[in-house]
């Protein structure tokens, strides 16, 4: 997904020069700001949209996405062949998260948006008994397969029933770790088949050391209004469904009955985001006036104070936004305050993640369990979970009818390492692959002669930022880096939460920043020398 490739769609290149409204080209002059961006991905070019959706880039701006990889996207690309698409980031994003939902609208990407199928409702949990005669674990309400499978007992059973009537000191408001809450709302032995694996498969582990008010907050608030987490869970789906069941406002289609429920991805995938977001950068830059220019393929080396303003080995700029987690890249300051204040951060605690994608041709009265996945359990070594793409997205495999005689397309993404073996997203892409086949083969999700007609493996080292202890007590240096350089803002992932609508949410927060900023600052600054 490179440069040119978002650029299709608009009627001249706008890396090098933008054009006016009237298509002529013009370039920064005295008294025009610089603002760069360090990092292509979401994140990056979400501020970039915030920065111009809401008028803080005026004509004679320059604005530089600047990225080390040679196309933009971050984590949101995806593999493509014989008619299997493998994500190699998220596999989708909640409706119900407003931030998401607000720059599909922005973007033009809500007639673009599709819902998971019906055929994925539900979810399951792998069994740790290797030789169980069902592997897979149904999780969907009442969860009373936990208990038809022994790994719960009738009374841990009514122990996790009993939740509404628990009165217990918490401590303060998110300052708990998720197998904890899970442990003192539900008890022990619940927290142990349940927050383990949620944590797994969101954040590829780390439940005993990641905060319940990082991992899922809704959780703390529903306790802290009601009291109880049950009770809390029950009002948000009756209120829920008021909502759905309310028309949409005629000023706002993102909300409407229209827009699908459930996860959310495109037919093209999840790039689509990246995608529409550089197209609208892009094509709002040149009705406007502004100068943008992409720098791909060349990473940031050296930051530095220029005068009053932040340079980027050795450009200088008025703003200056680092939209990448720390620990992905090397960066200098050329300040001990802040490299020290950075340092920090690049020592934050992450887990690492390797995506396999195996795709073909299976019988169609070959027995698959039906629905959205499954998450590993606490015994597991290597295996984060399974997901069902094909029951997901079903227009990310083959169609049915394109298929040989007598079989049907699946596409199951695995997700191995995090923190069950850490080591293992470092394994050669054979090796990943094999570790794949053979657990598909164990969970008795492909027959015994199965061969993959598709078969992809990515890994991500550093993916998930584990929100716990230390994640806390290192957040502040992100408060010092920005005001020992004024002009510096910091967002990313691995400020509060690792989704897609999470790094939307700090993009705001971030734009929000900036505008202070300049509003202190409302002077135009000089670029060039």
């Amino acid at each position: 997904m490179t440069a040119e490739v978002a650029t299709e769609s608009l009627a001249q290149s706008v890396c090098d020069a933008s054009l006016d409204t009237e298509g002529n080209a013009f370039f920064p002059g005295d008294g025009a700001r610089r603002f760069v961006i360090l990092g292509a991905g979401v994140s990056g070019l979400s501020v970039a949209h915030g920065l111009l959706r809401d008028g803080l880039l005026t004509r004679g701006d320059t604005l530089v996405i600047q990225d080390a990889k040679p196309e933009f996207g971050g984590c949101l690309t995806a593999t493509r062949a014989n008619g299997f698409l493998l994500e190699h980031g998220a596999q989708g994003v909640l409706a119900s998260r407003e931030s998401f939902v607000r720059v599909c609208e922005e973007t033009g990407l809500c007639a673009a948006a599709i819902g998971n199928a019906p055929s994925a409702k539900a979810r399951y949990l792998i069994s740790p008994e290797l030789h169980a005669p069902q592997r897979y674990i149904r999780l969907s309400p009442p969860l009373f397969g936990l208990v038809r499978a022994h790994l719960l007992t009738a009374k841990q059973w009514l122990r996790a029933l009993c939740e509404p009537f628990i009165v217990r000191a918490r401590p303060p408001r998110g300052n708990e770790t998720l197998f904890d809450f899970f442990a003192r709302r539900f008890g022990v032995a619940f927290a142990r088949r349940m927050a383990i694996p949620m944590a797994t498969g969101i954040w590829a582990g780390g439940a005993r050391r990641i905060f319940v008010g990082n991992a899922f907050p809704r959780l703390v608030e529903w306790e802290t209004r009601y009291g109880s987490v049950l009770v809390g869970g029950l009002r948000w789906l009756m209120a829920s469904k008021k909502k759905a069941q309310k028309s949409a406002p005629p000023s706002s289609h993102a909300i409407g009955k229209d827009f699908p429920k459930g996860l959310i991805s495109f037919s093209q995938g999840m790039e689509a985001l990246p995608r529409g977001l550089a197209h609208t950068v892009q094509e709002k830059a040149s009705q406007r006036g502004v100068h943008f220019q992409w720098k791909l393929a060349q990473p940031a080396k050296v930051i530095e104070s220029s005068g009053s303003r932040p340079a980027v080995d050795g450009e200088p700029s008025d703003v200056l936004i680092v939209a990448f987690p720390p620990y992905t890249g090397s960066l200098e300051w050329r300040h001990q305050d802040t490299q020290s204040a950075w340092e920090a951060l690049r020592s934050l605690p992450h887990h690492g993640v390797a995506v396999v994608g195996l795709g073909g041709f299976i019988p169609v009265d070959f027995p698959v369990p039906e629905g959205f996945g499954a998450l590993a359990p606490e015994e597991s070594t290597g295996l984060l979970g399974v997901l069902h793409v094909h029951d997901m997205f079903p227009c990310h495999v083959p169609n049915p009818t394109t298929a040989p005689e007598g079989t049907r397309p699946i596409l199951y993404r695995l997700l191995l390492g995090g923190d069950r073996d850490p080591a293992l997203v470092a394994a050669a892409p054979g090796t990943l692959r094999a570790r794949a086949l053979a657990e598909c083969l164990a969970l008795k999700l492909v027959p015994p002669n199965f061969s993959p007609s598709f078969s992809e493996v990515v890994s991500w080292p550093h993916a998930i930022a584990v929100m716990g202890d230390d994640h806390a007590q290192k957040q502040p240096a992100c408060s010092t880096i920005e005001s020992e350089f004024p002009g510096v803002f910091l967002t990313g992932n691995y400020l509060s939460g690792v989704g897609v609508a999470d790094c939307l949410l700090e993009a705001e927060k971030a734009v929000a920043r900036i505008a202070e900023h300049l509003r202190q600052r409302p002077q135009k600054g000089v670029t060039g020398n």
